[in-house]
C-alpha cells in the first residue's frame, strides 16, 4: 500500500465473491471474511466466520448468525468496506490466505508477508476494460 506496488491484480465482475482466511492475532482462533463486488461498484463484507467474540473481534447486530461446523457465521452483513478497500498487514506468524475464483494466494509469504497489504477494486473506462480482455494470462 505504500510503496503503491501491485502485487496481484485480476478482473472482477459485479457480484463476485472473494474472501480472506486468518489466524486472529489476540484470539488466535480462525476467522474466515467473505466479500462481494456489489453491483454499486462497492467492495462490500457479506460474511464473518469466527469461532469467538472475543476482543478485537467486532460484533454488531446486524444480518443473521447460524452456527455452522463450530462457527458463528454472521450472513447477510451488506456492509460497505471501510474507505472503500480492505487493508491489512500479513505476519509470518500465523496462515494467512487469500480466496477468488480458483485462486489461492498465501498472504503470509513473500511477497506479501509484513506489508501493509491493500485490496481494492478499480472501475476501469469501457476501453481499458476491453483492451484488458484480450491480455493473455
Amino acid at each position: 500500500m505504500n510503496t503503491g506496488e501491485t502485487l496481484w491484480e485480476s478482473d472482477i465482475k459485479q457480484g463476485e465473491t472473494f474472501f480472506h482466511e486468518y489466524i486472529h492475532s489476540v484470539e488466535k482462533s480462525p476467522v474466515k471474511e467473505v466479500f462481494q463486488y456489489s453491483s454499486t461498484g462497492e467492495v462490500m463484507t457479506m460474511e464473518s466466520w469466527t469461532k469467538s467474540f472475543g476482543a478485537g473481534l467486532p460484533y454488531q447486530r446486524e444480518g443473521d448468525v447460524e452456527m455452522k461446523d463450530g462457527y458463528y457465521v454472521l450472513k447477510n452483513l451488506n456492509r460497505p468496506v471501510h474507505g472503500g478497500a480492505l487493508r491489512m498487514k500479513p505476519s509470518s506468524l500465523y496462515p494467512h490466505t487469500f480466496y477468488f475464483r480458483d485462486q489461492t494466494i498465501y498472504l503470509s509469504k513473500e511477497p506479501f508477508v509484513t506489508k501493509i497489504i491493500e485490496i481494492n477494486v478499480i472501475d476501469l473506462p469501457w476501453w481499458e476494460g476491453f483492451i484488458s480482455s484480450f491480455k493473455m494470462k
